[in-house]
C-alpha cells in the first residue's frame, strides 16, 4: 500500500512539472530549468550579484529573500526524504530563482518587484521541518505536499512568463500589476493550503483543495480578461478609429479566384516578407492606376498574418483625411486588439493613471504617434501596409511618411508595404529607402484569369447560342494582352460588353478594343449621347452631382433630385429606383448607399481630360446649387406646416434630399460662383430672393455684419443682398462644423408616437437653430423628430407602421447620428442599435479636470493639440545635402523637397535657396499658399518669418483663411503670438468674428491668454466683443477666460454698457451661458434692453424663453432675479400671430420651465419678485444702519 501511495503521490508531482514546463514556451529556457540546480547554486549566485552591485553602486538587500530560501529549503529536504522527488523535480524549486533574479536584475524596479514577491512569499509557506512528524504519520500529507508543489510552480509560471516578453523593460510598469495580483491569488492559495497541515484531513479535502486552486487561477483570468476587454473596448469607442475591416472582406470578396498569387512567390515580396539577409524594411507596389493595387495589398494582408501582426489601411481620396491622427488610431487598436499583452499595455498607459490621458491619444498627433511606437517596439514581427497613399492630401501624405519612416529607423522588426502610383512626391522620400516592386507588367496572368472567369459568368448567363459564346469567347482573348496590366480597364470594357444585348454590337465594342482608359470612358459616354434626351439629361445629372458635390451623394437623395423641377414648388413623389448600371454604364457604382465613380480617373477624366466635354464644372454646380434651391423653396419645407403635414410629407419620401440640401446649398453657391464674374447667375437668384423674403428666420438678427471678402463674394455689387445672404449662411455653415454639441434631437421634450406611445424625447428649441439666417434648420429639426417618433423599435412593429415606407424612401438614413458636425451624421449606421451605441459614447475628447463638474463625464471636442515643433521628438541627421542644382528638381520633388525643411526647421538652408524656390511657383501667394497649412501646424516662427516677411498682414487672403486658423487649431503658441502681434487695428476689425470664435473653440488656455495679452497690449479692447462669442457654447474653462476678461475690459473703459446690453440679447438668443450672462450684467449690461424704440423689439427675456432647455431656464431665473420684467407689451413683428401682443406664459420655455426649476412660469415670476423685494429691502436696511 505504501508503494503504491508513493506512486500516486509521485504521479502529482510528475503532472504539476508537467503542465508547468507546457507553459514554457522557450525551448531554450525550458531546457535550462531542468538543468541541476541546488541551493548552494542559489547562495553562490546571490553572494556573487551582491558583489556586483556593490561595485556598480546598485545595491538592492538580497537579504530580503533570506527566509523564500530558507522555506524552499525546508520543503525540498521534506520532498525528498517523504516524497522520494528525483533531482529533476528539486531543479524546478531552485533553477527558476536563479533566472528570475538574472533577467529582472537589469532593472531596478523589476529587480525590487521580484525580491518583494519573494519575501511576501516566505513569510506565507509554511514551516515545514514543524510538520516533519505529521508527514510521517500521515500518508494524506505527501498529497499537501503536492498541493504546494502546485502553487510554488504556479507563482515561478507567472513571473516567468512576464519575464520572457519581448522587450518586457519598456513597458514594466504597466504590465506588472496585473502579474502581481495573480501573483497574490497564489499566495492565498499557499494560506489555504497551510490550514491542511493537521491531523484531521481527509482526501477529500485534499481534491477539493485542487480544484478549489485551480478555480482561484481560473476566475482571476477571467476576471482579469473581462475588466481589460471592458477597458479596451470603452477607450475604443471613445476614440472611434476608424476600421478598415470591411473594406479589405469587400476587397477579397471582389478578387477573381487566382489573381495575385504571383505575389506571394515574387522573390522580392518573398525577401521583403520573410526578412531575408540584406532585404528592405520597406516595399513600394508600385503600378498605373487600375493595375489592381489594392487587390494586391490585400493578397500581401492575407499572407503576412502568418509572419506576425499584420496591420492595414485603405486610404481614398473620397475621404478629407487632413491629418494622419486617424491613421496612427486604427493601427493602434489593431495591434492592440491582435495581443492580450499589448493590450493591457495601451490600457493602462491611457487609463491606469493619475491622469487619463484619452484627451491626449484622442486629439494629440505626436502622443498618438509615440503610443503606436511604443507598442510596436514590445510587438514582434509586425507588418503595416498602407494602401492608397497617393489618394491623400499632399501636405498628410508628407508628414505621415516621413514620420513613420522615422519610427521604423529604430524597429527593424516591423515592415512596411506601400501601394500607390508613381507620384513623384513620394518617389522622392522612397526610393533610396525601399524595395520597389512595379506590378504592371506582372499580373497579366492574373488579368486572363480575370476576364476569362467574369466573361464565362457572363456568357452562362445569356441566350446566346452554343456558336454565339465561341465567337464571343475569341472577341475576348485579346483583351488582357490590351489591358497593359490594368484590370479597371478590362472591367469596364467586360461591364461595358455585358450591358449590350445583340452580337452585331458586341462584335463591333470588341472588334477594335479602346486604346487606354481614356478611350474606354469616350466609348461609354459616346453611347449615352444616343440615348433619348431625358435619359442623357438624366444621366448627364447623375455624372455631375458625384463629380461636383462637395460630399457622396446617396441614390435614395440622387432619386428625389433627378425629379425636382426647379420653376415648380411642389416635389413629385419618387416612384422608380434609380439603375445607375443602366444610365451610366460601368462608370457609376453603388457603395452602402452611396453614388461613387468606379475609380477616381473616372473623375479626372470628365473634368480634365474628356475632349467633348459632356460634363463641365461650372454648369454641373450650377446644376447642384439651383436643384438645392428650389427644393427648399418648395412647399414641403414651409415653416408653417403642422405636424401632420410633415408627417404625411415624411411618409411619402418628401424628404429625401434634405439633409443634403441643407448643410450643403450654401457650400454649393460658394463653389459655384467661383464661375461668375460679377453677377451672380440668372438661375438662381429668384430661388434666393424667395428664401431672402419667405423663409428668413425672424430669430436671426439679419442686420449682423458679414464679411463678403472673406468668401470671395465681394465683386457681385449688383447682387448685393444676394451675395450678403450666401456669405451669412456660409458663416452659418462654419460655424456648424466646429459646434460640437449641436444636435438635431436636442433637448428632453417627449414625442408621441400614434402606434407605441411616448417612447423617445427630442427637443424642440435646439437653440443652435437661431443662429441659421433661414428656417431650414429648424424645420429640420421638427421634421427629425417627427421621422424619429414614426420608427417602432427594432425588435417588434406595431400594425399600420410605416417603417418599410421610410425605410424605402430613406434607407439607411435613419440612422445617422444627430449630433450635426459628426462624420455620422453624413455616413449612416447599418442599424438603430449601432447608432445609438455610438450615440451613447459620442466623441467629446477634452474631459474638465475637475470630477465634480458634469462636463468631466460629458465632455467638449476640441481638434487636439499637435506639437509645437516637431524636431523636439525627431533627429536631425547629422548631414543634410542639399541639391546643387534646384532648376532641374521636378515640382512635385521641389514641394516635398520645402516640406521637408519645413519639417526639420532648416531656416538657413531655406533663406538660402528661397528666391529660387519661389520663382518655380506662379506667384508668391501660390507658394504661401502651398504651404500655409504646415507652416501654422509645424512650423517655428522664424521659419513663418522667413516666408510671409517680418510684417504679417492679416488682410492676406492665405494669413487670414489658412495660416493663422490652423495656427490656433494646432495650438502652436510661439506662431499664434507671432500672428497676433503683428496685428493692427483694421486687421483686427476686418477678422475679429472669425479669430475670436477659433481662439475660443482652441479649448486652449494658453491660446486665449497670447490673444488677451495681444488685445490689452495693443488697446484693441472692442475686439475681444463680438456676437459670435455669445452665440455658441464653449467648454466651461474657456467661457470662465471670457467672462473674467469681459469684466477687465469694462474696469478698464473698453467695454460700454451699450455693447453689453446688445451682447446679453444675443446670448439670450444663442449661448444661454449663464457664466457669460452674469459677466456682461457685471459689465452694466440691461436686462431689459431693447436695440429700437418700438413695441416689436424682443428684450433678452423674450428671447430665452423661447427655448425649452436647462440653459434657458437657469438663464431666464438669473433675468428676472436681475429686474427683467416680464410683463412689458412686446407686439409679436411675423408668423400667423402678428401684431399681436406675446403673452410670455404661453412660450415653449415657459410652459415647461417647472422640470427644471421646481416651479411654473407663474410661481417662478412672484417668487422673483418677493426676492427682489427682500433684496431691495435688505440693501436699504444696511444703508440705514451705516447713515446712523
Amino acid at each position: 500500500m505504501a508503494s503504491s501511495s508513493t506512486d500516486q503521490v509521485s504521479e502529482v508531482f510528475e503532472k504539476a512539472k508537467a503542465e508547468f514546463l507546457n507553459g514554457i514556451k522557450d525551448q531554450k529556457l525550458r531546457r535550462q530549468l531542468q538543468n541541476a540546480t541546488t541551493i548552494d547554486d542559489i547562495w553562490d549566485y546571490t553572494e556573487q550579484l551582491q558583489k556586483d552591485q556593490a561595485s556598480n553602486k546598485r545595491l538592492r538587500s538580497l537579504k530580503r529573500i533570506g527566509p523564500y530560501i530558507e522555506r524552499l529549503q525546508e520543503y525540498a529536504g521534506v520532498i525528498e526524504v517523504f516524497v522520494q522527488a528525483k533531482p529533476d523535480i528539486l531543479a524546478l524549486i531552485w533553477g527558476p530563482i536563479k533566472f528570475l533574479l538574472q533577467v529582472s536584475s537589469n532593472l531596478v524596479a523589476s529587480f525590487d518587484a521580484i525580491l518583494g514577491v519573494m519575501k511576501n512569499m516566505g513569510s506565507i509557506l509554511p514551516r515545514f521541518n514543524e510538520f516533519v512528524p505529521l508527514f510521517k504519520n500521515n500518508e494524506r500529507m505527501k498529497y499537501v505536499l503536492g498541493l504546494f508543489f502546485q502553487d510554488i510552480l504556479d507563482f515561478y509560471l507567472v513571473s516567468l512568463r512576464f519575464f520572457g516578453l519581448t522587450r518586457w523593460k519598456v513597458f514594466f510598469e504597466s504590465l506588472w500589476p496585473a502579474r502581481r495580483a495573480e501573483i497574490q491569488v497564489i499566495a492565498e492559495n499557499i494560506e489555504k493550503h497551510r490550514l491542511l497541515l493537521c491531523n484531521e484531513i481527509t482526501l477529500n479535502d485534499i481534491l477539493e483543495a485542487h480544484t478549489a486552486r485551480k478555480k482561484a487561477l481560473e476566475h482571476y483570468a477571467e476576471t482579469r480578461e473581462f475588466q481589460e476587454r471592458q477597458d479596451f473596448h470603452s477607450m475604443e469607442t471613445y476614440i472611434r478609429p476608424p476600421s478598415y475591416d470591411e473594406d479589405l472582406d469587400r476587397i477579397r470578396n471582389g478578387r477573381c479566384e487566382g489573381t495575385g498569387s504571383w505575389l506571394v512567390q515574387d522573390q522580392q515580396f518573398v525577401s521583403w516578407a520573410e526578412g531575408k539577409e540584406k532585404s528592405s524594411q520597406v516595399l513600394w507596389l508600385q503600378g498605373i492606376p487600375g493595375a489592381g493595387k489594392t487587390f494586391l495589398a490585400s493578397t500581401a494582408i492575407d499572407r503576412v498574418k502568418d509572419l506576425g501582426h499584420s496591420l492595414f489601411v485603405f486610404l481614398s481620396y473620397r475621404y478629407d483625411l487632413n491629418s494622419p491622427i486617424p491613421i496612427y488610431h486604427s493601427l493602434i487598436f489593431q495591434l492592440a486588439s491582435q495581443d492580450r499583452d499589448l493590450r493591457t499595455v495601451l490600457c493602462s498607459t491611457i487609463m491606469s493613471t493619475t491622469k487619463d490621458l484619452k484627451r491626449d491619444l484622442k486629439g494629440d498627433s505626436k502622443f498618438a504617434l509615440n503610443t503606436f511606437t511604443k507598442l510596436l517596439q514590445v510587438a514582434g514581427p509586425t507588418y503595416i501596409t498602407i494602401d492608397g497613399l497617393d489618394e491623400i492630401d499632399d501636405c498628410t501624405q508628407q508628414v505621415f511618411l516621413h514620420l513613420l519612416l522615422d519610427v521604423l529607423k529604430g524597429l527593424p522588426h516591423v515592415k512596411l508595404l506601400v501601394s500607390s502610383r508613381r507620384v513623384e512626391r513620394i518617389e522622392r522620400i522612397l526610393k533610396p529607402i525601399a524595395m520597389i516592386l512595379p506590378i504592371d507588367q506582372k499580373n497579366s496572368r492574373c488579368i486572363e484569369a480575370y476576364v476569362s472567369h467574369r466573361g464565362g459568368e457572363w456568357l452562362d448567363n445569356s441566350f446566346f447560342d452554343s456558336d454565339a459564346r465561341s465567337e464571343v469567347q475569341q472577341l475576348l482573348k485579346p483583351l488582357a494582352s490590351k489591358a497593359d496590366g490594368m484590370f479597371l480597364y478590362a472591367r469596364i470594357v467586360l461591364e461595358d460588353v455585358e450591358m449590350l444585348q445583340d452580337l452585331d454590337s458586341i462584335r463591333d465594342q470588341l472588334s477594335v478594343l479602346p486604346e487606354g482608359l481614356d478611350e474606354a470612358y469616350e466609348r461609354i459616354l459616346q453611347r449615352i449621347t444616343k440615348y433619348p434626351s431625358a435619359a442623357q439629361k438624366q444621366c448627364k445629372k447623375i455624372l455631375s452631382w458625384i463629380a461636383c458635390s462637395p460630399v457622396q451623394i446617396t441614390r435614395h437623395e440622387m432619386e428625389q433630385a433627378l425629379i425636382i423641377q426647379t420653376d415648380k414648388r411642389s416635389v413629385p413623389q419618387v416612384r422608380s429606383t434609380l439603375n445607375t448600371l443602366r444610365l451610366c454604364g460601368p462608370l457609376v457604382e453603388v457603395e452602402d448607399e452611396h453614388l461613387k465613380f468606379v475609380h477616381f480617373t473616372v473623375k479626372e477624366y470628365l473634368l480634365q481630360h474628356q475632349k467633348n466635354k459632356i460634363l463641365d464644372e461650372g454648369e454641373a454646380l450650377l446644376e447642384i446649387s439651383t436643384t438645392c434651391l428650389a427644393y427648399l423653396c418648395s412647399d414641403c419645407l414651409d415653416p408653417d406646416l403642422s405636424d401632420d403635414d410633415l408627417e404625411r410629407n415624411v411618409i411619402s419620401g418628401a424628404y429625401r434630399l434634405l439633409s443634403f440640401a441643407h448643410r450643403q446649398w450654401a457650400e454649393c453657391l460658394g463653389l459655384c460662383t467661383r464661375h461668375f464674374r460679377d453677377e451672380l447667375s440668372p438661375q438662381f437668384v429668384p430661388l434666393l430672393r424667395h428664401i431672402m423674403r419667405d423663409l428668413e428666420n425672424p430669430d436671426y438678427n439679419q442686420d449682423s455684419e458679414t464679411n463678403l471678402r472673406l468668401w470671395s463674394l465681394d465683386r457681385f455689387k449688383s447682387n448685393l443682398e444676394e451675395a450678403k445672404a450666401i456669405s451669412r449662411s456660409l458663416d452659418f455653415r462654419s460655424i456648424m462644423a466646429t459646434s460640437y454639441d449641436w444636435r438635431l434631437d436636442e433637448g428632453n421634450t417627449s414625442t408621441h408616437n400614434r402606434f407605441t406611445g411616448p417612447t423617445k424625447t427630442f427637443s424642440e428649441d435646439a437653440s443652435w437653430a437661431h443662429f441659421d439666417p433661414t428656417t431650414f434648420s429648424a424645420t429640420t429639426i421638427r421634421i427629425h423628430r417627427v421621422l424619429q417618433g414614426l420608427l417602432c423599435s427594432e425588435s417588434k412593429h406595431t400594425k399600420d407602421c410605416h417603417c418599410s415606407a421610410i425605410q424605402k424612401h430613406y434607407g439607411l438614413a435613419v440612422n445617422t447620428c444627430p449630433f450635426i458636425s459628426c462624420r455620422y451624421h453624413r455616413f449612416s449606421f447599418k442599424s438603430t442599435a449601432l447608432r445609438d451605441e455610438h450615440i451613447r459614447h459620442h466623441d467629446r475628447p477634452f474631459k474638465c479636470a475637475l470630477e465634480a463638474c458634469e462636463y468631466s463625464t460629458l465632455g467638449f471636442s476640441s481638434r487636439g493639440q499637435l506639437e509645437n515643433h516637431l524636431v523636439q521628438c525627431h533627429h536631425r541627421p547629422n548631414e543634410f545635402h542639399i541639391p546643387v542644382d534646384l532648376d532641374t528638381l521636378q515640382y512635385e520633388d521641389l514641394k516635398s523637397l520645402v516640406m521637408e525643411y519645413i519639417l526639420r526647421d532648416e531656416v538657413q538652408v531655406v533663406e538660402r535657396i528661397l528666391p529660387s524656390i519661389i520663382s518655380r511657383w506662379p506667384s508668391k501667394s501660390a507658394f504661401e499658399s502651398a504651404f500655409g497649412g504646415l507652416l501654422a501646424s509645424h512650423g517655428s516662427v522664424a521659419m513663418a518669418r522667413l516666408v510671409f516677411g517680418e510684417q504679417l498682414s492679416l488682410f492676406n487672403d492665405i494669413v487670414k483663411t489658412s495660416f493663422v486658423p490652423h495656427a490656433i487649431k494646432s495650438c502652436n503658441i510661439p506662431v499664434v503670438e507671432w500672428a497676433l502681434s503683428n496685428s493692427t487695428l483694421a486687421e483686427w476689425k476686418f477678422l475679429r468674428d472669425i479669430f475670436s470664435s477659433n481662439i475660443m473653440a482652441s479649448d486652449s488656455v494658453e491660446v486665449f491668454d497670447s490673444w488677451r495679452n495681444n488685445v490689452l497690449s495693443g488697446n484693441f479692447g472692442s475686439m475681444a466683443i463680438s456676437e459670435y462669442l455669445v452665440g455658441r457654447k464653449w467648454s466651461p474653462v474657456m467661457e470662465l477666460q471670457l467672462a473674467s476678461f469681459w469684466i477687465e475690459l469694462s474696469k478698464l473703459g473698453y467695454f460700454y454698457v451699450k455693447t453689453a446690453s446688445s451682447l446679453l440679447r444675443d446670448l439670450a438668443s444663442g449661448s444661454c451661458s449663464l457664466v457669460l450672462a452674469k459677466a456682461l450684467v457685471t459689465c452694466g449690461a440691461d436686462v431689459n434692453y431693447r436695440s429700437k424704440k418700438s413695441s416689436t423689439d424682443l428684450r433678452p427675456l423674450h428671447h430665452a424663453i423661447k427655448k425649452t432647455s436647462a440653459e434657458a431656464a437657469e438663464l431666464v431665473k438669473y433675468l428676472l432675479l436681475s429686474g427683467a420684467d416680464p410683463h412689458v407689451k412686446v407686439i409679436r413683428l411675423s408668423g400667423k400671430n402678428k401684431g399681436q401682443a406675446i403673452n410670455l406664459s404661453l412660450e415653449p420655455g415657459a410652459k415647461g420651465i417647472s422640470k427644471w426649476l421646481g416651479k411654473t412660469w407663474d410661481e417662478l415670476v412672484e417668487w422673483a419678485a418677493e426676492e427682489r423685494r427682500k433684496t431691495s429691502a435688505e440693501e436699504s436696511s444696511s444703508i440705514s444702519s451705516l447713515r446712523s
